[in-house]
């Protein structure tokens, strides 16, 4: 007998049985009569069917970030040693206890924490690119606290951490590069559970130039591919795509703020379902927004975050599904887009990461192919114009930048950066600005020390949230060399960039 075309694109049990199945919403189709014999093992079959839904739907539930096994995420912290070693350490959202995890990578190595062995803890781990060969190096610190190491994607690549595209529980790893103005994806399913050299990439085209490329599970299931953009019409739109049956949708219903200025990456949180919504984040007068939308575009709610840092994801709380949470000096701010609550957690310093990693990682010499638009939202090389910054602005000349402290200091401020503003500058003055590279990547933070007292404002590293990062010139500007292959960065003012400046050389002091 010849089986008919199964609607839904994947066949399950099809020769055998004349079962669809669609792994999307796990319905069931019969197309065609079979025997009494074929009617029983259909019933074994949909049984079995729906026991692999059930155990696939717990897998892809489980906390991400979750080490000591209390079933809530853990705040996540790394701190960068003087030998720029990356110390990795977490702070327990219960209890407020912290430990250490141990120590893998170094700076300018992309931060890839996530359940990589399935079920167990999750597994601390970077991407690095190899300077000889190009290649992008995946290691994780597993349960017997060996690294292992594989390989995935060449230089200019964007390495996407954290999504689980076959839904069994175990992260997958992905890069992402523009091909002729399209977005090409490498997947590598249960990268690590596969022996060295037996990765077997799944590749497939899906975005184009000037998208902002993300995932999402859209049913509980599967992560989805997913790119935010424009359509023909010039509105925003956010496109999805199930790399296992590549069933795709189009929703065109989201604030026109994605697609435009800054155009903030969407990101997935958790809801009690297990279903994604998207999050999108916003820096408004030194503080954070947070918009949080459905699929089909419809808004849930906006909450407000202290401070413009880097933004989290994970269940910290015993609120129903996910929070996100940023750090300042005082520690996490939590807040829970479904049912509105805000909770803080005093932690140690360090740099809070999550299991939602996305970043370009591109050697001086660049990568990318003849049709790189110089924007990493596609897959390409580092962006023209930085991701984090709503806008970018010369230098001017009310900003004094300092590769040293002056003299007369006697703390940290005398071996760390500083920028002074001068009597007159208008703000608002975050408590907190970062120094970012070509890549979008912080090369230093720096906390506000002081406003007034004959300066308008004054930031150094090495104190508040830049105590982690107590860098001098030098070592900021091989931090954004290695990282983007240029020593140049700009200064993140909560959205508002200036610069590009040369990290290593002063500007407006005599004294250094």
């Amino acid at each position: 007998m010849v089986a008919p075309r199964c609607p839904y694109g994947r066949v399950s049990f099809q020769e055998f049985t004349g079962w669809c199945t669609n792994p999307v919403y796990g319905v069931m189709k019969e197309v065609y009569k079979v025997s009494p014999m074929l009617k029983l093992i259909k019933r074994i079959s949909f049984v079995f069917i729906l026991a692999l839904l059930a155990l696939r739907t717990v897998e892809a539930q489980t906390t991400q970030t979750d080490f000591d096994n209390d079933g809530v995420s853990e705040y996540v912290l790394v701190s960068i040693q003087q030998n720029q070693a990356l110390n990795w350490s977490y702070t327990s959202a219960l209890t407020g206890i912290s430990s250490t995890l141990g120590s893998i990578g170094s700076t300018g190595d992309h931060l890839i924490i996530a359940p990589w062995k399935g079920l167990s803890s999750p597994q601390i781990g970077v991407v690095s690119l190899d300077d000889t060969s190009g290649a992008l190096l995946w290691k994780i610190i597993n349960d017997q606290s060996t690294m292992e190491e594989r390989e995935l994607g060449s230089d200019g690549d964007t390495a996407i951490s954290g999504a689980d595209f076959n839904g069994n529980g175990k992260a997958d790893a992905a890069v992402a590069r523009l091909k002729k103005g399209r977005v090409e994806w490498s997947i590598s399913y249960d990268m690590f559970d596969r022996a060295v050299g037996q990765e077997n990439p799944s590749t497939m085209r899906f975005g184009v130039a000037g998208d902002r490329i993300f995932f999402a599970s859209p049913d509980g299931a599967f992560d989805w591919l997913g790119v935010a953009g424009k359509n023909k019409k010039g509105r925003s739109q956010i496109k999805l795509k199930n790399p296992l049956t590549g069933e795709s949708r189009t929703i065109s219903k989201f604030p026109g703020f994605i697609s435009k200025g800054a155009r903030p990456r969407p990101f997935p949180v958790r809801q009690a379902s297990g279903i994604d919504v998207l999050g999108f984040t916003k820096k408004k007068a030194g503080n954070t927004e947070v918009h949080f939308h459905n699929f089909d575009g419809s808004r849930i709610a906006i909450g407000t975050l202290p401070g413009t840092g880097d933004v989290i994801v994970g269940n910290f709380t015993s609120s129903p599904g996910e929070e996100v949470a940023i750090k300042t000096s005082a520690g996490f701010t939590t807040y829970n887009a479904f049912d509105g609550q805000s909770s803080s957690v005093a932690t140690a310093d360090g740099i809070p990461t999550d299991h939602i990693n996305i970043n370009t990682l591109r050697s001086e010499s660049g990568g990318g192919d003849d049709d790189d638009d110089d924007d990493d939202s596609g897959g390409g090389g580092g962006p023209s114009d930085v991701a984090s910054c709503n806008s970018i602005s010369s230098w001017p000349s009310s900003h004094i930048y300092k590769t040293i402290g002056s003299h007369h200091f006697t703390d940290i401020r005398r071996n760390t950066i500083g920028l002074i503003l001068k009597p007159g500058t208008r703000g608002p003055f975050p408590n907190c600005i970062s120094m970012v590279d070509r890549n979008g990547k912080v090369a230093a933070y720096l906390g506000l020390y002081a406003t007034g007292n004959g300066w308008a404002a004054r930031y150094y590293a090495g104190i508040g949230c830049g105590s982690s990062t107590a860098y001098n010139g030098a070592t900021v500007a091989r931090n954004a060399e290695r990282s983007s292959g240029s020593p140049n960065v700009y200064a993140n003012f909560g959205g508002k960039c200036y610069g590009p400046i040369n990290a290593n050389r002063c500007i407006g002091s005599s004294q250094c």
